[in-house]
């Protein structure tokens, strides 16, 4: 029993510093909503506009998590839209 409330805080500890995060894309034909490009290929993304969503709390333990991962995404983004010019 031990053993699992250990590794169950871990875990807590694991998620809480390094939340998923997705980037988003408009899906016209459920009426426009936003969806997680990597679940939904066919949503729309925009050439200079990125949406994230952040799929954990932002705290002093995932600050620097936030950054990496939205400049992870910015700099695949622009990569993607060099392409499409």
């Amino acid at each position: 029993v031990v053993f699992a409330v250990i590794v169950s805080i871990c875990l807590i500890v694991a998620d809480a510093a390094a939340p998923s995060a997705v980037t988003l894309g408009r899906l016209e034909r459920f009426g426009g909503v936003w969806r997680s490009v990597e679940d939904w290929p066919e949503a729309q993304t925009f050439p200079g506009v990125l949406v994230f969503e952040f799929r954990g709390p932002l705290s002093f333990a995932s600050a620097d998590w936030f950054k990496e991962q939205i400049e992870e995404r910015r700099c695949r983004a622009e990569a993607d839209d060099a392409w499409r010019v």
